[in-house]
């Protein structure tokens, strides 16, 4: 896999839909993202272009560039991503949903889709409703 391949692959993985997403996400220019995807001979990113996307998908450079330790694996050789970056303005919830769930673990996914039911049928424990309340 090179870099366009891991880079499209996180991109879908993360839920995230197109290169002025990414773009936003990580502050990396659109063309430059499109370049890479493009996978033009000859165009190589720089280091810390690689670096600022690797840090937006919870990925480190290494892997992302295949290069190094890990680079052959299929996944990121990280046991559990760090916490995804904020949603930037405009993007939608269930894009920023995935790429939140996608760094926790299968126990803490389970626990988040419990209490999303709970919200949905409108059976919230009182506790929590009071809280909300006072904080607006």
């Amino acid at each position: 896999m090179n870099i366009a391949d891991r880079l499209s692959s996180l991109m879908r993985w993360r839920g995230i839909r197109s290169q002025r997403h990414l773009a936003r996400l990580s502050g990396v220019p659109q063309t430059s993202i499109h370049r890479i995807l493009a996978d033009r001979p000859g165009y190589a990113p720089s280091h810390a272009t690689v670096g600022k996307l690797a840090h937006a998908l919870s990925v480190s450079p290494e892997w992302l560039n295949g290069d190094g330790p890990g680079a052959r694996r299929r996944a990121p050789a990280i046991d559990r991503p760090p916490p995804a970056p904020r949603a930037s303005r405009g993007e939608d919830d269930e894009a920023e949903m995935k790429r939140l769930m996608a760094t926790l673990t299968a126990a803490e996914r389970r626990k988040i889709v419990a209490v999303v039911r709970l919200v949905a049928q409108g059976r919230l424990p009182p506790t929590w409703t009071a809280g909300a309340e006072r904080r607006s």
